[in-house]
């Protein structure tokens, strides 16, 4: 008679929460569970000191924090959470401050960690609203995980599955990157998508803040409740220089009120001061 194989406990709490983990048997032993990670694509196929040089990223700083993962086909086997220094294109000083100047007001945007290793608060305010976003930082992307948008009285959260994508990691000129998922607001269940491209050559920025030799990254994020296409310059040393953003005026909630209330359908910062965290 052939011996029953047990699924483990994991498994059926992952077939009942619908993760995307992935518990195979072999025998009658569970596989460690992998975790979730926002799909990507790209048409670089690897990444090499040549690579970088040749793309002139800057190299890590002495005493960064790095990923330690290993590799088995497309399935990493780093925990959820792994402190990594993810690119001198985005400063992951706690405490860092952004200060910017934008169409409809003064924009500053606030950087903390949080308990998780590799996860981080970023809280941005203009004009009356506040969005605190909790992003994800391993060496493939800098992920969103959720998010809660605030104007005045209302509110709103949303969170994605998977992680959406802000940009991956490394940042190399030409490198294309997509991800396909779902805003989850509430009881909604919104299909989403994104598609972008780093560009070709650097880019030299004059903003309030000085001139900055930069990437540019073009996206466009495609939703049931709307489309919002935007551009964001990054610096090394510096982040988000400069970005423009325009949204197609079908969004609902909080952003959709926000559109409303102050009559835009662009945003536009150009940075005036950035002031480095000190690490904990």
């Amino acid at each position: 008679m052939t011996a029953k194989k047990t699924i483990p406990l994991a498994a059926l709490l992952c077939a009942v929460s619908g993760c995307r983990s992935t518990v195979p048997i072999q025998g009658d032993t569970a596989v460690h569970l992998q975790p979730a990670r926002p799909p990507l694509t790209q048409k670089t196929s690897s990444f090499t000191s040549e690579t970088a040089k040749s793309a002139n990223i800057p190299p890590a700083e002495p005493g960064a924090p790095r990923l330690s993962s290993s590799t088995a086909g497309d399935s990493l086997k780093e925990e959820v959470y792994a402190p990594v220094y993810p690119s001198p294109y985005f400063p992951v000083s706690d405490g860092s401050k952004w200060t910017y100047d934008s169409n409809i007001g003064k924009y500053t945007a606030v950087l903390s960690s949080l308990e998780n290793p590799g996860e981080f608060l970023y809280v941005t305010r203009v004009k009356g609203s506040v969005a605190k976003a909790s992003l994800v930082i391993t060496d493939k992307a800098v992920s969103t995980r959720k998010q809660k948008t605030t104007i005045y009285l209302f509110s709103e959260e949303t969170s994605y599955d998977p992680y959406l994508i802000r940009y991956p990691l490394p940042l190399i000129p030409g490198r294309e990157f997509s991800w396909e998922g779902f805003k989850l607001r509430g009881s909604k269940r919104l299909r989403s998508s994104i598609k972008g491209k780093i560009s070709e050559d650097f880019e030299e920025i004059t903003v309030p803040a000085g001139v900055f030799k930069c990437l540019k990254i073009s996206a466009e994020l495609v939703s049931e409740d709307g489309t919002q296409n935007f551009t964001q310059w990054l610096s090394p040393g510096k982040g988000m220089v400069r970005m423009e953003s325009t949204m197609d005026g079908r969004r609902t909630g909080v952003m959709g009120t926000l559109q409303k209330v102050f009559k835009i359908r662009k945003l536009t910062l150009e940075l005036r001061e950035y002031i480095p965290g000190g690490n904990k």
